[in-house]
């Protein structure tokens, strides 16, 4: 197998599409929220987001947890006595927009892009490291995160959640890995050897196939992934497609482990009960359990701010990635003493000041290194039972030093 001609950030973009599952699901046009009010000089900060863009199903609301933080600070004081002002831009899912819209953000002044979901980061990538404005949490699944150092993720990457899947799947009794991947698109076939890589680092059977979201049902591959005994399976589709095979393969008697990212994870596919007993891993603390206080803090701002909300398909893991970018730039203010007077250099020298800052648990724990791509150790698991989300554990799973070398390893192969 030779990996070498694979892109790591093509990789990991592949990952983060399936796991916002939306190729081409559309909801429809979105306005982002308005923020909170405030009086006297601000911090300004951005945020972008591909609120109308072909991932509107995931990411429409996206910017509710950024906005229920601007509004929580804004009415508590502000940061170290400065208000935020808080500018959300859509840029639609096109690139030309997203460069557009974050030349837009630092003409206006923001000193950092905070909680971003946006889909087109790779297209304002360079802008924003020749600016030197550092992007501060937010959709921690894209690419750039792994690969720029002024990328600051908030949650664990695409390529830990996917080496996670298959720990769990493992430590869960799977002995033969099943992946079904899309044909649409020679980025499902880069992920398939991702998956294959990391089987083999863990000692797991390898087994996979593609499929179209045009099939009329998917019984052979399901059959044959039967006969295989395949007794794990993660389907690398969007979410309808993923919907109609976990159903097909259950009509045709083949019920493996499912395994699954927490960035496709919506109200319908937790309420599906095909779905029942699906683990799931997740850059963040599963963002409905309580029981960590950052989650507890998150959903009660949500609900001081956005009455109603949580019981809306737009409550979703986008939300709370927007929310922990907002937290993220909140620990770096107290680190760096943030006014209304700070530039972007001041946010740098706080990010860097941080260690293993999690968030009140919400969070793998953050430490930052000028000069070098973050790689957080961390991912969380979750579980879907009897139609709820629930956590398997609050604490996260942390990579020892060996698996985090045999990580880097294949990420420099990938290269």
């Amino acid at each position: 197998m030779n990996v070498k001609k694979w892109s790591a950030a093509a990789l990991i973009a592949g990952l983060a599409s399936f796991g916002l599952a939306a190729c081409g699901d559309d909801a429809g046009t979105k306005e982002a929220p308005e923020i909170a009010t405030f009086e006297g000089d601000p911090i300004i900060i951005g945020t972008i987001c591909s609120c109308s863009s072909n991932q509107s199903t995931v990411l429409a609301e996206s910017t509710q947890g950024i906005s229920a933080w601007a509004d929580k600070v804004n009415r508590n004081g502000g940061l170290n006595g400065s208000p935020v002002k808080l500018i959300i831009k859509d840029d639609a899912g096109d690139p030309a927009k997203g460069l557009q819209v974050a030349k837009e953000l630092v003409a206006e002044g923001a000193i950092a892009i905070v909680g971003m979901t946006s889909t087109t980061d790779p297209a304002w990538q360079s802008y924003v490291e020749e600016q030197k404005i550092p992007v501060v949490g937010g959709l921690s699944i894209e690419a750039t995160f792994l690969t720029s150092p002024d990328f600051f993720p908030s949650g664990a990457n695409a390529v830990l959640l996917s080496f996670g899947l298959l720990q769990d799947a493992k430590e869960a009794g799977v002995t033969k890995f099943g992946v079904m991947y899309c044909s649409e698109t020679p980025v499902c076939a880069q992920v398939d050897g991702l998956g294959k890589a990391f089987a083999g680092q863990l000692g797991l059977a390898y087994a996979s196939t593609k499929i179209a979201a045009t099939a009329p049902d998917y019984n052979a591959a399901c059959l044959s992934f039967k006969e295989d005994k395949a007794d794990g399976l993660f389907i690398a589709h969007n979410a309808s497609v993923v919907q109609r095979v976990v159903a097909g393969c259950a009509q045709n008697g083949y019920d493996p482990q499912g395994v699954a990212l927490m960035n496709g994870v919506d109200k319908s596919t937790i309420e599906d009960a095909n779905f029942d007993k699906t683990m799931l891993v997740s850059s963040l603390a599963i963002y409905t359990d309580e029981s960590v206080p950052g989650v507890k803090e998150f959903h009660d701002a949500i609900a001081a701010y956005n009455p109603g909300f949580m019981d809306t398909a737009g409550f979703n893991s986008a939300a709370q990635y927007s929310w922990s970018g907002g937290k993220l730039f909140e620990a770096v203010a107290e680190a760096a003493d943030l006014n209304a007077e700070s530039t972007s250099a001041d946010v740098y020298r706080g990010l860097y000041a941080l260690q293993a800052e999690d968030l009140d648990g919400m969070a793998p724990p953050l430490t930052f290194a000028k000069g070098k791509p973050a790689f957080p150790p961390c991912y969380f698991r979750g579980e879907i039972s009897g139609g709820k989300l629930e956590a398997a554990s609050s604490v996260p799973v942390c990579l020892d030093e060996s698996q985090m070398a045999g990580m880097a390893e294949l990420l420099k192969a990938l290269a």
